[in-house]
C-alpha cells in the first residue's frame, strides 16, 4: 500500500509486488521466444539489467507503471486472440469479452477493486493510482484507458453478420486507441497530450499501424476496409484478403489514405522535435515518444 492521499483511498498493489508480477510476465514472454527454460532465464536476468535504463529513456519517469499498463494491454489482446494471458488471469483468459467490457467500466470509475484478485487488475489499479496523482487539473485521466479498452473491444468483438465497420466507426476506434499514448504521458507527468500535437495524431498512427497490418488482421476477422469502399469494390467481407487488395479500387484507397495519414503525422513529428517551444507544452522526453511512435507507424517498424 502507498503512502500517499491517492493510494490510501484505494487498494493498491505494492511497488515490489507488481515487480514480482512484472518478472513472472518477462519469464512467460521469453520463454516463448526461446528455446528452453534455461534461455529465458538468461534473456529475463538480462532484461532485469538493462530494462530500467531502456525503458526510462522510452517512457520517461514512473517505469514500472508504464510496463504494468504494457503488460495489462498485451494480455488484453492475448485474451481477445484467443491466447493465454502471461499474467496467468483465468477470469480474462475464460471470458475475454465480459472481462474488457468490466474492466472498462470500473477503471472509467477510477478503481478496480473488484478485480483485484485477479493479475491484470492489479496491474491496472498499480496504473490508475499513478493516472490519479499525475492527472492535471479535473483531467480524469483514467479515461484514456477506458478509451482504449471500449475501442479494442469493437474492434476485436465484431458482429458476424457485419464484420466491416464504416469509415466513421473506424475512426472512432483509432481515435479512442490513440488515447493509450495519453496513458504513458500523464504517468510520466507530462503536461503534454496529443491533441496538443494535433487533432488526428493519435488516430493517424493507429490508422496507419492498421494498413500496415491490413492482411494479417483481415484473416482474423478484423476488416480494416470501411465497409463503404468494400460496397463501391463489390467486395463481400467474407472474400480472400488476398484477391480483395489487389482489386484498384482497393490499393487507391490504401495507399491514399496511408499518404495523407503519413504526411500529416510526418508534419507531427517536425513540430514535436523542431517547432517552437512555447506552442507546445513539454517535457522533451513527450515529445520524442510520440515522435518515436508516429515515425514506427510511418515506416511499418
Amino acid at each position: 500500500m502507498g503512502n500517499s492521499n491517492t493510494e490510501r483511498q484505494m487498494t493498491v498493489p505494492s511497488y515490489w509486488e507488481i515487480g514480482r508480477l512484472e518478472n513472472k510476465i518477462a519469464y512467460k514472454s521469453n520463454r516463448e521466444a526461446t528455446v528452453g527454460t534455461v534461455g529465458a532465464v538468461g534473456l529475463t536476468s538480462l532484461e532485469l539489467a538493462l530494462a530500467p535504463a531502456v525503458r526510462r529513456h522510452h517512457f520517461g519517469p514512473n517505469v514500472r507503471r508504464h510496463v504494468a499498463f504494457k503488460d495489462a494491454q498485451n494480455d488484453v489482446l492475448r485474451a481477445l486472440r484467443g491466447e493465454e494471458p502471461l499474467s496467468g488471469d483465468h477470469y480474462l483468459k475464460n471470458q475475454p469479452e465480459e472481462y474488457v467490457e468490466r474492466l472498462a467500466a470500473e477503471v472509467r470509475k477510477g478503481n478496480v477493486e473488484s478485480l483485484l484478485d485477479g493479475p491484470v487488475g492489479k496491474l491496472t489499479q498499480y496504473v490508475l493510482a499513478g493516472l490519479k496523482k499525475k492527472q492535471f487539473g479535473s483531467e480524469k485521466a483514467a479515461g484514456y484507458y477506458a478509451d482504449w479498452l471500449d475501442a479494442t473491444k469493437a474492434d476485436y468483438v465484431r458482429p458476424e453478420e457485419q464484420p466491416a465497420l464504416s469509415a466513421e466507426e473506424l475512426k472512432k476506434i483509432y481515435r479512442k486507441l490513440g488515447g493509450a499514448y495519453n496513458v504513458h504521458l500523464a504517468l510520466a507527468g507530462a503536461e503534454l497530450r496529443t491533441p496538443d500535437v494535433s487533432d488526428d495524431f493519435g488516430k493517424n498512427v493507429e490508422q496507419l499501424i492498421a494498413l500496415n497490418y491490413l492482411e494479417s488482421r483481415w484473416k482474423d476477422g478484423r476488416i480494416h476496409v470501411p465497409e463503404e469502399v468494400l460496397t463501391e469494390a463489390w467486395v463481400d467481407p467474407q472474400a480472400s484478403v488476398d484477391e480483395t487488395l489487389r482489386l484498384p479500387i482497393i490499393r487507391e484507397w490504401r495507399d491514399d489514405t496511408r499518404s495523407d495519414a503519413a504526411k500529416a503525422l510526418k508534419l507531427d513529428v517536425y513540430n514535436l522535435l523542431h517547432g517552437e517551444k512555447d506552442l507546445m507544452p513539454g517535457p522533451e522526453y513527450a515529445k520524442r515518444l510520440l515522435a518515436r511512435e508516429a515515425m514506427a507507424a510511418i515506416n511499418n517498424d
